[in-house]
C-alpha cells in the first residue's frame, strides 16, 4: 500500500481545530453525519423461565427488504436510523422506529431493557455473561466538503493521496475517542449485574468485557495489520472492540480511504422508553465533534484502556473516582461549544450531563444497581419493559417523533417503515415525502400521489365540466350551476331554487365554507351567502340540497378500499343532560381534537350551531329525550365534527360497480366519490334519486378511513404505498 506510516500527533492533525476556525469551516464540521443503531432483545415472558425468540414482528417486511430493522447475531433485533447531520432528526426517527417496532410485537412479546437475558437472571447461579443487546452504536461520517477543504491546506500536502489523508483524519478521531472512552462509559454505562468472577455490581457489565487494544490505533498500518490478523483467527477478540474504521464495501485495503467510524460502546438507558434521552443524542454529537479537533496525546492512548476498564468496573452505588476528570472534560467541551457553535443547543445538553455528575445517585446505572440489590433485575426488567411499552404505544393515532406533521403523513411514514422503505422529507413543512426501496422511489403529498393524470385536477376544479362528463355517462348529480357574477346568480336562483333547499359553496374552498339550507331561502339570504362564498373563490357553486345519508367510497386502482357513511355532527340525548353538556361529553374522547392532530374533530359550539338549533326550536339548554338524535348542522362534514361509520360490508355491491364506472369515466386511479343513497341494501337502479353523486375528489385525507368514529379501521397508507411501488416496477418493465 502506497502510504507513509504516520505516527500519533504528526502533521496537520495537531492544529485541525485552529484551521477550521481560521477558515470559518465550523458549519462544515457541524455537517458531520451520524447514524444510530440499537441492538435489542425481544423476549416472551409467560412462564417462570423465559427463552429468547428471534422475532420478526408480524407486519414488518422481511429482513432482505428492510431499511430500518435487521436481525443480528445472538437472536438480536437491530433498529437502524438513517444518517443525519441534525441530532433532532435522529431522535425523531428513533422515536418513530421504537413505536413501530413495539406496535408490531405479539401479545406476549416485550423488548427486554437489559443486556442480561431473563433466563440468565433467574438461574440459580448466574454465570452466563451479558448478551450483546440493550446497546447503542453510532456511525459517523465526516463531511466530504470539510475533508476536501482541509486537504487543500499547505500542511496536508505531505499526504500522498486524499484517501491517505482521510485515513489519517479518521485515525486521529479514533485515537481521541479511545482516549476518552471512560467519559462515555461514565455517562452511558447502564447494565450493572453481579459478575461471576467478582462480587457486587459494576457500572457496565458489557463494557467491562470489551476487548481494547490501544496499540492497534498507534498508526494506520498497525490498524490494518490487526484487522488482517483477526481475519485469520477462528474467534478473534477484535470483533469485540469498541471502535472500528470502516472502508467502502469490498475495499479491504482502504484504497478509497475510511468511509465511516463505527463506535459500539454505549448501553441504552433502560428506564427511558427510547433507550436514550434527546439531550444525550445532542451530547454524543458534540462529543464526537470535539474529538475531531482535539490534539492527540500519545500518553492518553497508553492509559486509555486502564481508565476505561476502571470506570466500567466501578460500583455505581458509590462515588466515582472519575468524577473530577469528567467534570473537567465537560468544561473543555463547553468551551469548545462556545467557540465553535455559539448559537446551538449544545450548552443545554451539557447542563443536563453536568447535573448527572452533580447527583450520581440519579444516574440510570446507580438506580439499576439499587433495584438489583433490593428486588433483582428480573422483576425490575419486567416493570421497565411494561412501562416503556405503554409509553411507546400510548398514542395510537399519532406517530411518535412526527406529531408536528399531518396525520396523513404520519400514517405514510409508519407504513413506509413497516414495508422496509427509506423515507425523507422534500420540503420544510414535511408534507412532501419521498419513499425509496433499493430499486424504486415514489413521491407523495399528504393527500396527493402521482396516480392520477394531470387533466383530472382541471376537470374536478370545474364543477360544470365534471357534471357534464358524469351526465354523459348517465350518472345522476344534483341540479345546479356555477357563477361568478351576483346578478346572473340571482336570476338563476329565482328560476331554479326559489322553492327548494340549496347548497352554496366556493368552487375551490374548504368544506366548512359551504352553506347548507334545508328549506327555501329568500333573495337576501342567498345574496349574503353568495358573497361570503366569493371570499374564498371567484367561482361559486350553487346546487340543490338533497336530504339523505352520504356514503363515501375510497378508490385505488379500480378497487374500492373503504366505504364510510358520513353523518352530520350530532348528539344523542340521555333524558337528563342539555345539548351543551352532551356536546362536552362527546368531545371527551381521546380521538377528538384539532383538525390534523387527532382523527376526529372537536365539535364546536358556535353561533352557526346555535342558529341551526333555533331553526328546529332548540338551543344549547334544551334537554333531548333519551335516545333522541339531535343534529347540530345539515352538513355531513367530518371536518366540522361529523361522525363516520365504516359500512364496507353493508353496502350492496352494485354501488361499488357504479363508483368504479364513475372513476373509469374520469380516468381517476385514486380518490373518492361521495353519493347520497336512499337504501344501501337495495341494488342500484339507474333511475332518479337511486344514487346521486355529491362530490368527487382526487386529493383526499386517508384519516377518516383509518380512524372512523365506529367500525373497522382501514390502513390505506400501506396499500397506497404498495400500489405506487408495484406500478413503478410495472412501468419500468413496460419500458
Amino acid at each position: 500500500m502506497d502510504m507513509k506510516k504516520y505516527e500519533v500527533g504528526e502533521s496537520i492533525l495537531f492544529d485541525i481545530g485552529q484551521k477550521i476556525l481560521e477558515a470559518h469551516w465550523q458549519d462544515l464540521l457541524a455537517n458531520t453525519s451520524l447514524r444510530f443503531e440499537k441492538v435489542l432483545d425481544v423476549v416472551t415472558v409467560h412462564q417462570q423461565k423465559q427463552g429468547i425468540q428471534n422475532v420478526r414482528p408480524k407486519n414488518l417486511a422481511p429482513k432482505a427488504q428492510q431499511a430500518y430493522f435487521q436481525t443480528g447475531a445472538g437472536q438480536t433485533q437491530h433498529l437502524i436510523t438513517d444518517f443525519f447531520t441534525d441530532s433532532t432528526k435522529i431522535y425523531q426517527q428513533l422515536k418513530a422506529l421504537d413505536s413501530i417496532l413495539v406496535r408490531n410485537l405479539g401479545p406476549e412479546q416485550i423488548i427486554w431493557p437489559f443486556s442480561n437475558r431473563p433466563q440468565d437472571l433467574l438461574a440459580d447461579e448466574p454465570s452466563v455473561p451479558p448478551n450483546e443487546a440493550a446497546q447503542l452504536g453510532v456511525r459517523l461520517v465526516l463531511s466530504d466538503e470539510l475533508l476536501t477543504q482541509l486537504f487543500t491546506t499547505e500542511t496536508a500536502k505531505q499526504y500522498p493521496s486524499f484517501a491517505a489523508f482521510k485515513n489519517a483524519i479518521y485515525l486521529h478521531l479514533a485515537q481521541n475517542i479511545i482516549s476518552n472512552l471512560d467519559i462515555l462509559v461514565y455517562f452511558f454505562g447502564a447494565a450493572p449485574i453481579a459478575m461471576p468472577e467478582a462480587s457486587g455490581v459494576k457500572r457496565s457489565a458489557i463494557q467491562a468485557k470489551r476487548f481494547l487494544n490501544c496499540n492497534m490505533f498507534q498508526d494506520f498500518d498497525s490498524y490494518l495489520l490487526s484487522l488482517r490478523k483477526a481475519a485469520s483467527e477462528p474467534q478473534p477478540k477484535l470483533l469485540q472492540a469498541p471502535l472500528f474504521l470502516r472502508p467502502q464495501k469490498g475495499d479491504l485495503d482502504y484504497r478509497q480511504g475510511v468511509q465511516y467510524l463505527d463506535l459500539q460502546v454505549l448501553d441504552i438507558q433502560p428506564n427511558v422508553a427510547d433507550g436514550v434521552f434527546d439531550y444525550q443524542v445532542q451530547f454524543l454529537k458534540l462529543f464526537l465533534l470535539f474529538n475531531v479537533v482535539q490534539t492527540t496525546d500519545p500518553e492518553k492512548l497508553t492509559t486509555a484502556a486502564q481508565r476505561f476498564y476502571q470506570v466500567a468496573n466501578e460500583d455505581p452505588t458509590q462515588p466515582s473516582q472519575a468524577r473530577p476528570r469528567v467534570t473537567a472534560y465537560l468544561q473543555e467541551m463547553r468551551e469548545f461549544a462556545t467557540k465553535f457553535f455559539p448559537k446551538t443547543d449544545y450548552q443545554t445538553a451539557l447542563d443536563k450531563m453536568t447535573q448527572v455528575v452533580a447527583n450520581e445517585t440519579q444516574a440510570p446505572t446507580a438506580q439499576l444497581a439499587l433495584e438489583f440489590a433490593q428486588s433483582g433485575l428480573f422483576q425490575f426488567g419486567q416493570q421497565l419493559a411494561a412501562k416503556n411499552q405503554r409509553i411507546l404505544t400510548g398514542e395510537p393515532y399519532q406517530l411518535r417523533g412526527y406529531t408536528d406533521k399531518s396525520l396523513e403523513i404520519q400514517q405514510f411514514i409508519g407504513s413506509a417503515i413497516e414495508l422496509g422503505l427509506n423515507y425523507r422529507f422534500l420540503d420544510g413543512t414535511g408534507e412532501f415525502l419521498q419513499l425509496r426501496s433499493q430499486q424504486q422511489s415514489a413521491i407523495i403529498n399528504a393527500r396527493i400521489t402521482a396516480k392520477n393524470p394531470l387533466i383530472l385536477q382541471a376537470i374536478l376544479a370545474d364543477q360544470q365540466a365534471m357534471n357534464n362528463l358524469l351526465g354523459f355517462a348517465q350518472v345522476a348529480v344534483p341540479k345546479g350551476f356555477v357563477a361568478t357574477d351576483l346578478t346572473v346568480a340571482k336570476s338563476l336562483f329565482h328560476a331554479e331554487f326559489e322553492k327548494s333547499g340549496v347548497v352554496i359553496a366556493p368552487q375551490n374552498g374548504p368544506k366548512t365554507a359551504q352553506q347548507v339550507f334545508t328549506t327555501p331561502i329568500d333573495e337576501h339570504t342567498f345574496t349574503t351567502s353568495f358573497l361570503e362564498a366569493l371570499d374564498y373563490d371567484d367561482t361559486v357553486v350553487v346546487k340543490a340540497f338533497i336530504p339523505g345519508s352520504v356514503y363515501d367510497f375510497y378508490i385505488l386502482d379500480q378497487r374500492i378500499l373503504a366505504i364510510l357513511e358520513q353523518v352530520p355532527v350530532n348528539v344523542v340525548g340521555d333524558g337528563q343532560s342539555d345539548i351543551e353538556s352532551l356536546i362536552d361529553q362527546k368531545n371527551d374522547d381521546d380521538r377528538r381534537g384539532r383538525l390534523g392532530q387527532r382523527p376526529l374533530v372537536t365539535i364546536p359550539k358556535t353561533a352557526a350551531t346555535a342558529a341551526f338549533l333555533a331553526q328546529h326550536q332548540q338551543n344549547y339548554q334544551t334537554i333531548p329525550d333519551r335516545g333522541e338524535q339531535v343534529f347540530l348542522s345539515a352538513i355531513a362534514d367530518l371536518a366540522a365534527g361529523g361522525d363516520s361509520f365504516d359500512v364496507y360490508e353493508e353496502v350492496d355491491q352494485s354501488y361499488q360497480k357504479l363508483v368504479l364506472r364513475i372513476a373509469q369515466t374520469l380516468n381517476m386511479q385514486q380518490g373518492h366519490v361521495a353519493m347520497i343513497i336512499p337504501n344501501i341494501y337495495a341494488p342500484y337502479q339507474p333511475q332518479p334519486n337511486s344514487a346521486i353523486v355529491t362530490d368527487v375528489a382526487a386529493a383526499v385525507s386517508i384519516i377518516p378511513y383509518s380512524f372512523p368514529f365506529a367500525g373497522n379501521q382501514r390502513k390505506l397508507s400501506q396499500v397506497i404505498i404498495q400500489s405506487l411501488f408495484s406500478n413503478s416496477a410495472k412501468e419500468r418493465a413496460d419500458d
